[in-house]
């Protein structure tokens, strides 16, 4: 951004009250210098005329360039946030608005659209005002048309409304859409409809595909990519509309404020006219003031009797959509805006007119208010192709004449411009009252009805031919054509594979082709060809668009089921029937692993697959019809907290596609990286779901087979804590617990000789339920069930991912897979997010947070320990003993400590002794008046404990959590609560979680003590691996129930346990009596690491791992037995030889430190005492 662009930007950030971090959500885009030779109506913008209303208001909502504006133009309201939609006149002779829109109080703000609803609004005259006459239904960004019989449907994203009246009641019900084959571009929503002449519909995507519809709710996809301009832009918000010479099409770059408008002949092939279609700006009144709306969204147009428009209506915000907030001055409406239709006009004569053509006669129609001999200026007028007459030349009027109200023009065809690729003549110019006059007229030679020939995929057939099948989605008869599949070969040359007559096809006709492949096609040489393009011909010239597609081959789809990683270890086999083999089936998946060279060895075998829904049924009687070209797959991102700051990982992806015995599809994209496997399920858009029957997703039948003898560390299920040990067992049950057949993520598994399977979940999004695994009907089976019984989903719904990390122990504790797959964080502003130790109070004083005294001591080990954080935990609302909690923050901030608060998420613990503050969090609007609070006191965090389950509920109350927290500028602690599922790439201020069988339960019972240093060592293959971890180490005395670890091992856990906050829990007095190098390692402790590497361990026996931060190391090291054990390590793997460094080991007791300094060699050993422990730091 220019210095000047810059200083607009910055002005306008204070006129708005904007802050300069959210102008990274708008920017400039440059302009071609050309367009500064365009002239007036060159522009789609210059049809805007001024718009109409008679009520201005300056005393209303909004920022200071809207406060004047017109409150009865389009709708707007005190109570509700209006967005998108459409107008339309009814038979009626009244004007509908279908708008969408929330309640302003709604505690999301803006971000409340995707709940929006949709309302029948209606108004006496097309711009407004609009009135509420009934409430339709939930959607978002609707647009209405109406299909022959004289019906309308109402889209909405996911949907649609269906009446006879459109003040009627209306159905709920469903579009279908069918690719054809095709990547569908970009996604179905923001969906705008053209009605073509024979009633039909052509159909825009909001990134720009092209669908055609016979009857206006069957969609085909007939585009192989984008008709948007080929330039820079984050486009949506199509409308389409269709006149009586032409297509029309306007489409948004909201990034860059800027919008574009195309024509085109036949709805498939489009251009860009030069010049904004609209930006910022347009907005004005007739005495030339300016509505200053900061953004103009969903744009659509209402057509007069001639399809011309007439008047654009949008969305409007007075501010950024996020710094709208509930009942607060910023809001959004809907506004209209009168639009200069431009002129009707028409060529005289059918003869072909082009460059050469020496006269062009064309007629101006008179209308209403308009009388084209009196009121043009004719001297003014240019007429030629667009691109010569936008630019202020072409064809000069010759003679005029005037033939009952209307009025020929004359033209001379000299330097009209036209070419091949024109097919209508523009008219631009001036009235007489010096206003612009434009039109369009369709060329003779251009038909006003074309066909539009579009092929499907090859298919190989079972006899070695290839089948192709060709259909008419145009209006006219197609001629005769030959369809051609050509390819490239290594020389990149073009090769002929083969081609086949087609007849000619009367509209919506199909018929199917052969030909005989120039080349044998092995499933090895069609990986070869890869992609082949398709084309149509007549007279030997290609027609429309070249079609880039694989062949589909079923009877070669077995062989595309093998799925191996990148460095060639690690294969994932799927076992499915095909299509040509006329059979059902189950599918099911194995994983093996194999040194280069040598005999794969299986580490899951027979893993069944599929779903179940209340309408579908995925589970039996499966084949498999398509699989997709094999994808790359490179996860390349930052990481604020958690094992390594800089993840890098490598995979292979492929989908298949399953067809049961109703012929519905489910589609199964796997991936393979070279540290493990992760797949998921979606049901595909295109599905005709039962008209107003929810879909429930009954079961998921993931299975894993985990052979009875097979070493495996789990534990019980416990959806509320995941507090549960994971101890060794080696079949499908625990000794004295033979009837829990529930077990939680994640599993350990070790498959073969230092060869083990991590099994997990990741990627849960809102309205997922989370999983477990339950072994009820086999012991040796671990079906993946979901925290709700039956589940309500959407069309296009997508499980989260099963992820399967592989490998030795190494490759299981450095593992990033869970994140790899999860989605990527969406928050511009992260340097807030600072992960580091806290002072904590409640472990060593249950109650302690309710004691204004205590509280200041943990304030002041936090100061002594210069720890930036103290975690302030239950019971504060009631804190006494000198001072509430408003004492305690201010306390801190004096001590420039940065204060973190509990809370009770209100959803499990609520009843008799449960501790407070409760019901703070619990519905949006409690949610935002709290965390505004704390962020009013300078709270840096909070931490919610005692979740109540992995229901769809909990976790999107989970969700609603991180993202109102993110938006306050709030760290965030889970405790009672689930695992980590990938939350913490998406989320990079959820600093860690609980659900671990942790320090705070010295509080609670004996278990612990005994079993802590072989539970210890578990951890790091187990729960760790997934994601933070708040054990709250570092427990050097007792609390209710003793220790029976050392000092030693107790030091070594907070490097050994991973949390972004490491929760630092005793004493004050402990930690000042430590030895000094000891205190110097906790000052300075890190809490997110560069690089994480194992470097030695086994669950249960001893683990040694190496941490990085910057330059320096810290290797921490643990006995989990009850003897003594030298612990080895291989430190030349590091680089780390001749270092100095500083060992931290057990002394002669456990409760003694041994400290010397030493210098690393490439094999080092530490002795530790049974359940001992040491940490050495190489700076």
């Amino acid at each position: 951004m220019g210095n000047k662009k810059l200083i607009q930007a910055l002005a306008l950030a204070t006129f708005l009250g904007i802050t300069t971090t959210v102008l990274a959500q708008i920017t400039e885009r440059p302009r071609p210098v050309s367009w500064e030779q365009l002239v007036p109506g060159a522009r789609f913008m210059d049809r805007f005329l001024p718009m109409q209303g008679s009520r201005l208001v300056a005393d209303s909502w909004g920022a200071k360039g809207v406060k004047l504006r017109l409150a009865d133009n389009g709708i707007e309201s005190r109570i509700w946030s209006f967005w998108g939609g459409n107008i339309v006149k009814a038979d009626d002779g009244k004007y509908h608005l279908m708008v969408c829109g929330w309640l302003e109080s709604s505690p999301a703000g803006h971000m409340e659209w995707s709940r929006s609803y949709v309302f029948n609004t209606v108004s006496d005259t097309p711009y407004g005002p609009f009135e509420l006459r009934n409430m339709i239904g939930r959607g978002h960004n609707p647009e209405v048309y109406r299909l022959l019989d004289g019906r309308y449907v109402l889209y909405v994203i996911d949907g649609c409304y269906v009446t006879d009246n459109l003040n009627g009641k209306w159905q709920k019900s469903k579009l279908t859409f069918d690719s054809r084959d095709r990547n569908i571009v970009e996604g179905l929503s923001n969906l705008s409809f053209a009605r073509r002449s024979d009633g039909s519909f052509l159909m825009v995507c909001r990134g720009g595909g092209i669908w055609v519809s016979r009857d206006g709710f069957h969609f085909s996809q007939v585009s192989n990519e984008s008709v948007y301009p080929k330039v820079d832009g984050r486009f949506e918000d199509p409308v389409v509309w269709k006149d009586s010479v032409q297509y029309n099409l306007i489409v948004n770059d909201w990034y860059g404020r800027i919008a574009y408008y195309l024509r085109s002949a036949n709805g498939i092939d489009w251009t860009t006219d030069a010049g904004e279609a609209y930006m910022p700006g347009i907005a004005r009144h007739a005495d030339g003031k300016k509505e200053d709306w900061f953004k103009y969204e969903r744009p659509k147009v209402l057509q007069d009797e001639y399809g011309r428009a007439v008047q654009a209506n949008f969305a409007v915000i007075d501010t950024l959509k996020f710094a709208d907030d509930a009942c607060d001055n910023h809001s959004s409406k809907n506004i209209t805006i009168p639009l200069n239709p431009g002129l009707l006009l028409h060529v005289e004569g059918n003869k072909k007119i082009d460059c050469m053509s020496r006269d062009i006669r064309v007629k101006v129609s008179s209308e209403k208010h308009f009388a084209p001999y009196s009121d043009l200026d004719i001297a003014s007028l240019r007429l030629g192709a667009p691109t010569e007459v936008d630019y202020g030349r072409g064809c000069l009027v010759k003679k005029h004449e005037r033939v009952g109200n209307d009025l020929i023009l004359t033209f001379d065809g000299k330097g009209n411009g036209l070419t091949s690729n024109d097919f209508v003549l523009k008219l631009i110019g001036k009235k007489k009252d010096g206003s612009i006059a434009y039109g369009y007229a369709r060329l003779p030679q251009a038909s006003v009805h074309s066909p539009l020939l579009s092929a499907r995929a090859p298919r190989l057939t079972a006899d070695g031919n290839c089948r192709i099948t060709v259909e008419n989605f145009g209006l006219e008869t197609a001629e005769p054509s030959t369809v051609c599949v050509e390819y490239t070969d290594g020389k990149g040359r073009g090769k002929m594979l083969g081609s086949a007559e087609v007849s000619a096809l009367k509209p919506y006709e199909s018929t199917e082709v052969y030909f005989k492949p120039a080349v044998s096609l092995t499933l090895g040489k069609m990986q070869e060809l890869g992609k082949v393009s398709v084309i149509l011909k007549q007279h030997r010239k290609a027609i429309g668009r070249a079609f880039i597609t694989p062949i589909h081959a079923p009877q070669m789809l077995q062989e595309a089921t093998t799925l191996t990683s990148p460095n060639g270890q690690l294969t994932a086999s799927l076992s499915i029937p095909t299509i040509s083999t006329g059979k059902w089936g189950i599918a099911s998946l194995a994983v093996s692993f194999a040194h280069q060279g040598q005999t794969p060895t299986q580490l899951m075998s027979a893993i069944s697959l599929g779903l179940k829904t209340n309408q579908r049924d995925f589970s039996r009687r499966v084949w498999l019809i398509a699989v997709s070209d094999e994808r790359k797959i490179t996860d390349n991102y930052v990481m604020i907290t958690g094992k390594r700051s800089h993840c890098v990982n490598h995979g292979v992806e492929r989908t298949y596609t399953f067809e049961n015995d109703k012929k519905q599809l489910l589609q199964f994209t796997l991936r393979v990286y070279n540290d493990g496997v992760a797949f998921r399920y979606q049901l595909p858009q295109h599905i005709d779901a039962t008209k107003g029957k929810t879909e429930i997703l009954l079961s998921e039948h993931t299975t894993y087979n985990i052979p009875q003898g097979t070493k495996r560390w789990m534990q019980t299920y416990d959806p509320t804590s995941y507090e549960r040990f994971y101890p060794l067992i080696t079949d499908g049950s625990l000794p004295n617990e033979s009837k829990k057949f529930d077990w939680g993520y994640p599993s350990l598994i070790e498959a073969a000789q230092e060869q083990f399977v991590l099994i997990t979940e990741a990627g849960l999004r809102r309205d997922h339920a989370a999983s477990y695994l339950n072994n009820k009907v086999k012991p040796h089976q671990y079906q993946v069930t979901y925290g709700d019984k039956s589940l309500p989903i959407k069309a296009g719904y997508t499980s989260p991912w099963r992820v399967l990390i592989t490998g030795t122990m190494a490759d299981i504790v450095e593992s990033t897979l869970v994140t790899d797959v999860s989605d990527p964080s969406e928050m511009t502003s992260t340097d807030w997010i600072k992960p580091a130790p806290a002072s904590w109070i409640y472990w060593a004083y249950n109650h302690g947070s309710k004691d204004y005294k205590i509280v200041k001591e943990y304030a002041d080990l936090a100061v002594d320990m210069k720890w930036p954080y103290l975690l302030i935990d239950w019971e504060w609302d009631v804190m006494g003993n000198g001072g509430n909690i408003d004492d305690a923050l201010r306390y801190c901030h004096e001590h420039k400590v940065s204060p973190l608060l509990w809370y009770n998420s209100s959803t499990n613990w609520i009843g008799k002794g449960a501790p407070g503050p409760l019901y703070k969090l619990n519905t949006p609007d409690a949610r935002r008046k709290e965390m505004t609070w704390l962020k009013e006191k300078g709270v840096a965090g909070i931490k919610v404990d005692f979740f109540k389950g992995d229901d769809v509920k909990s976790v999107n109350y989970y969700l609603d959590l991180l993202e109102e927290a993110a938006r306050q500028r709030l760290l965030i602690t889970f405790h009672g609560a689930t695992v980590p599922r990938g939350w913490q790439r998406t989320y990079p201020h959820l600093m860690t979680v609980e659900a671990v069988y942790g320090a705070e339960w010295y509080n609670n019972a004996k278990r612990l003590g005994p079993r802590a240093a072989a539970h210890n060592c578990t951890l790091v293959f187990t729960r760790n691996v997934i994601g933070p971890m708040d054990y709250t180490p570092g427990t050097f005395s007792d609390s209710q129930h003793p220790h029976f670890t050392t000092h030693g091992h107790e030091l070594a856990l907070p490097i050994l346990f991973e949390s972004a906050l490491q929760h630092m829990p005793d004493r004050p007095s402990v930690y000042r009596s430590l030895p000094k190098e000891v205190k110097q390692l906790l000052s300075q402790l890190p809490t997110a690491w560069d690089e994480t590497r194992l470097l030695n361990g086994y669950p249960d026996h001893h683990v040694v791992m190496a941490r990085r931060k910057g330059n320096a190391w810290y290797v921490a090291g643990i006995n989990g037995t009850e003897s003594a054990q030298e612990l080895k390590m291989n430190l030349k793997q590091l680089g780390l030889e001749g270092r100095t460094a500083t060992l931290m080991a057990d002394g002669q007791t456990p409760h003694s430190f041994r400290i010397e300094t030493l210098k690393i060699t490439a094999s080092m050993q530490v002795s530790t005492l049974p359940r001992g422990g040491f940490v050495l730091l190489i700076d």
